[in-house]
């Protein structure tokens, strides 16, 4: 028996409501309603384009979080009453973040404003908290415990979550974990996540930026605690680096810089580095006796020295840069920035006129070779402390062919140092629990 096949707008037009073609059109806004037909066996087929690719599918080629919104879309279209109320849990699920952004905004613009409609939605996702965060006519609540629930007022929190929000924290990392922990490191989170997660599970970890910005940061934050306004953990990780903070924790707002150079500098381990690089599927090349581990490693840690002697005398000469500063051309025309940048020229000129080329070279390197006398004899006691952790991972893979990523590896001493509880290991999660106390 051949059915017959409606039109699009037949089958569009029995749907009570405005057409679902506006759900494509205003939250699924890279998806288009192209179609419907019935085939032969009788069945209802919808035809939807891709527009970025202009191609057309079966809507059963969407994914099914594209599909279960534009079912639940539907059903609220035709199910609800005037005064009515929506539950929703979870709408964001298997969702990408741009659609998120849209849920809210399109709920309340197509469904509850014009039909007084209340609804009552449980979301984990930062888009859908963000967008309630920021619309009047939404009430956010923080369900803390099965019996607690509160209210988080926009005008109380709006300076704590802009702070958080410029740091890489969104609102929902904010409300659903016991506290935020930065860090500076590229491979910091893996590391701590691997290595101590005990500690760190409950928390949301994110990596920082400049240090200037993140200092002031801080200061917000510390002056929001003091207003009362921050109920949970924020925690600052610093490289120790050449650069020690002033900036001290509070009750709430920590501040914790490493004792030694990096993260990195706790994993030099011995022992346990030398059975990793043993292993010829980890290494191309191993220490052939145990006894030589600790002369390689500071092998390896002072060649870095000659490099950071180098830079230091050079930069105690003290001479002009060249360089352009972005402050020296905003708000300047041509003939301003001329007379600063030649002003420069003649400093760098005045200091170098006199300069001849032996004996510049003799007093450098006479400077150097008494500079690293000195910054051996600091070195020698201390190189694991004071070492670029980070360079000496990238020598030591280097030189014994490590098939593993940095990363990798790192994640696998760490994780090896919590089983055997190492020192170093153990001296890391002391710091961790002290900073994170309240």
């Amino acid at each position: 028996q051949a059915f017959p096949t409606p039109s699009y707008s037949e089958i569009t037009h029995s749907i009570p409501g405005r057409p679902f073609k506006v759900i494509f059109s205003k939250v699924l806004k890279d998806r288009e309603l192209v179609g419907i037909n019935v085939n032969e066996f009788g069945l209802v087929s919808i035809q939807i384009k891709e527009i970025s690719t202009n191609r057309t599918f079966d809507i059963d080629g969407m994914s099914s979080g594209e599909k279960g919104l534009i079912l639940t879309f539907l059903l609220i279209s035709r199910s609800i009453a005037q005064g009515g109320i929506v539950m929703l849990d979870e709408p964001e699920l298997h969702l990408n973040p741009a659609v998120c952004k849209s849920i809210l905004p399109f709920l309340i613009d197509e469904y509850l404003t014009p039909h007084g409609v209340q609804a009552i939605i449980c979301s984990h996702s930062p888009e859908i908290l963000g967008s309630a965060f920021d619309a009047p006519d939404c009430a956010l609540l923080h369900l803390q415990s099965p019996t607690i629930i509160s209210k988080i007022y926009a005008e109380d929190r709006r300076e704590v979550f802009e702070a958080l929000r410029r740091l890489g924290t969104s609102a929902s990392d904010v409300l659903f974990s016991s506290g935020s922990i930065f860090v500076e490191g590229p491979h910091d989170i893996e590391t701590l996540e691997s290595g101590f997660s005990e500690i760190v599970v409950r928390y949301n970890i994110t990596q920082l930026g400049g240090r200037g910005a993140v200092e002031n940061e801080i200061k917000t934050l510390q002056k929001a605690e003091a207003a009362g306004e921050v109920d949970t953990v924020k925690c600052f990780i610093f490289d120790l680096d050449k650069v020690p903070t002033s900036l001290q924790s509070t009750r709430l707002v920590k501040v914790l810089q490493w004792r030694r150079r990096c993260l990195e500098n706790y994993l030099i381990d011995e022992k346990i580095i030398y059975d990793l690089l043993s292993d010829g599927e980890i290494s191309k090349h191993k220490i052939e006796k145990r006894g030589e581990v600790a002369g390689i490693f500071k092998e390896i840690a002072f060649e870095q020295l000659r490099e950071l002697v180098a830079d230091e005398v050079y930069r105690a000469m003290n001479y002009e840069n060249p360089g352009l500063r972005p402050t020296e051309v905003a708000g300047k025309d041509y003939a301003d920035v001329a007379a600063v940048l030649f002003g420069r020229l003649e400093t760098i000129q005045l200091q170098t006129m006199a300069l001849t080329s032996d004996v510049w070279r003799r007093e450098f390197v006479a400077k150097c070779e008494s500079e690293h006398v000195k910054r051996q004899a600091q070195w020698e006691g201390a190189w694991q402390i004071v070492c670029d952790g980070k360079r000496f991972f990238r020598d030591l893979h280097k030189r014994f062919g490590v098939k593993l990523s940095p990363l990798k590896l790192k994640k696998l001493i760490v994780e090896r140092m919590e089983r055997e509880k190492a020192d170093t290991w153990v001296l890391v999660q002391q710091l961790l629990i002290d900073a994170l106390r309240t």
